[in-house]
């Protein structure tokens, strides 16, 4: 999932026309707001609960361990680094970095299930504790796995969007009082690119 933001909906008429009359200002406030939406969406993700909402309870670190050698110890592990925005004709797209942790984390978002091989099977029973070492069993009948959705950006979007309008006008405020020329010293020049 990508979430759009676009600056005009979100700021009073007066910095709204301090806008208009400086494009560069706009373009300035608008990577200003995607480095800061997909900074606070990477925060909420460690949390555990993006926007407030918690994930379900998961299998502890052992179990996890058991079904994937690299099973991360938090929320998304190394795969919430991906998050990052985009900045288009006026436009700030926030979503994962590449095609491949677009794809795992489209799969993690709406849940999945997982099959049980006894492959996996085999490793669960040498390898899936609990915190206090204690096996876990992996019942006999048991054919699949479901993980649970674990969304990400949709929860926080809605968090995001009170905090939006404070910030831009802040930034807008700050270019006005230092009439400082962002665009030449102070931009590093990319292109970033998200998918969804």
């Amino acid at each position: 999932m990508i979430v759009e933001i676009d600056l005009k909906d979100q700021i009073s008429p007066a910095i709204q026309k301090a806008l208009k009359t400086n494009e560069k200002w706009l373009r300035w406030a608008s990577k200003s707001v995607g480095w800061y939406a997909q900074k606070r969406i990477k925060e909420e993700v460690a949390t555990g609960s993006p926007g407030g909402e918690s994930y379900e309870e998961r299998l502890p670190r052992g179990a996890r361990k058991a079904l994937s050698t690299t099973a991360p110890k938090m929320w998304y592990g190394k795969l919430r680094n991906a998050i990052g925005y985009e900045y288009d004709n006026g436009v700030v797209r926030i979503g994962w970095t590449s095609r491949t942790s677009s794809i795992e984390g489209k799969k993690q978002e709406e849940g999945f299930i997982r099959n049980v091989t006894p492959t996996l099977r085999a490793w669960w029973a040498k390898a899936a504790q609990d915190s206090k070492g204690k096996l876990i069993n992996l019942s006999s009948g048991k054919d699949e796995i479901e993980v649970p959705a674990r969304p990400v950006f949709e929860p926080v979007q809605k968090k995001l969007e009170a905090e939006i309008g404070p910030y831009v006008e802040q930034k807008v405020e700050k270019y006005i009082k230092e009439n400082e020329d962002y665009g030449k010293k102070n931009v590093v020049k990319r292109k970033y690119k998200v998918y969804g």
